[in-house]
């Protein structure tokens, strides 16, 4: 039951949340809280999100969202805001003290990276990050920080493609080596067979890799 009256909403939308998602955003404006929705959905169907939102985000939000913030603070904030500067130099920590853990199967999941280096025909990739880089990671020492703040042992990597940057990826494994935590990720079998790399995702605790398959 949606009981509470905040101020400000922020809802992120995949194509199997759409319907719900834009119930809640209803529900809240009709209350009288301001909405913002972004996500992939909202990137491949602004005009069908518009009508449920007060503010929609196309693309990543990383570049967008402070200058968001800085307009709803000051009274004016915009109905479209379109990323279009892609970086995760200087992207603030999770504020993981706000989630409720128990709340989570997966509670530990990270990501590092945004996008993939491919572009295969069934991926979402060209629309979202459309007028920017498609593919980027975070500084290593960042990543190995998120990761040590962490608790428990196991580690749910939810980027695209772990191992797009291979430089990347090798440093970000030497650092996770003797951290003792166990962890899943998706990437490609072309990306495990480059030399050396398998040996240290083994070292650095991998137990489980998705891979997807194009025909």
């Amino acid at each position: 039951m949606l009981d509470d009256r905040p101020d400000l909403v922020v809802i992120q939308v995949y194509i199997t949340s759409a319907r719900r998602a834009y119930q809640i955003a209803d529900h809240y404006r009709a209350s009288g809280a301001y909405v913002a929705i972004g996500g992939l959905h909202v990137t491949s169907l602004p005009d069908e999100t518009a009508p449920h939102a007060d503010s929609i985000f196309l693309g990543p939000g990383e570049d967008v969202w402070s200058q968001f913030l800085n307009d709803f603070s000051q009274g004016g904030p915009k109905p479209l805001y379109i990323s279009t500067v892609r970086s995760l130099i200087g992207v603030p920590p999770v504020r993981r003290d706000l989630i409720k853990r128990h709340l989570y199967l997966v509670p530990n999941s990270i990501v590092v990276s945004r996008g993939c280096p491919h572009s295969c025909d069934f991926f979402y990739k060209e629309a979202f990050f459309e007028g920017g880089a498609s593919f980027y990671t975070q500084i290593v020492d960042a990543a190995l920080a998120e990761i040590d703040r962490l608790r428990g042992r196991h580690l749910y990597f939810l980027d695209d493609h772990l191992f797009g940057n291979r430089r990347f990826a090798g440093a970000l494994f030497d650092g996770m080596t003797g951290m003792g935590r166990l962890w899943q990720a998706a990437g490609t079998v072309q990306s495990l067979l480059a030399p050396g790399l398998l040996e240290k995702v083994v070292a650095s605790g991998l137990r489980s890799l998705f891979v997807g398959l194009k025909r």
